[in-house]
């Protein structure tokens, strides 16, 4: 199976709904990069995905899928199953921090493209 890595907060509405996709295709191990109370893994995040900001990014084998809804597209166009079946060749180890190592708490949204994590109200500001 492949290597998945998702950079998320643990209360964000689209983490749990890619997290859900991703279960129901058999995905048993998801490295899960909380980035709540995490500078530095919020930093790494933005500077692996090309400037993004929102939650949740999504890597497969280490390429950059993007958030929940580019998630679903990539599952809708029939491109998800091969990803995923391409196991682990290239993949993706992150910084090799756990997901507890991680940081975990209750951020703030950042609002943008591919779908605001809701913490914020829908407005998008850091606080």
């Amino acid at each position: 199976m492949a290597q998945i890595t998702m950079y998320c907060k643990t209360t964000c509405p689209y983490c749990i709904k890619a997290e859900k996709l991703l279960r129901d295709k058999g995905v048993n191990d998801i490295e899960k990069i909380k980035i709540e109370t995490n500078p530095e893994a919020k930093a790494e995040m933005i500077s692996r995905s090309g400037g993004r900001t929102t939650v949740p990014q999504i890597f497969i084998n280490g390429e950059h899928i993007g958030g929940c809804d580019d998630l679903i597209k990539l599952n809708a166009e029939g491109g998800l199953d091969a990803k995923l079946a391409a196991g682990s060749a290239g993949a993706d180890v992150g910084s090799g921090a756990s997901s507890e190592a991680k940081g975990e708490g209750s951020g703030s949204c950042s609002g943008g493209e591919g779908g605001c994590c809701g913490s914020c109200g829908g407005k998008g500001s850091e606080n």
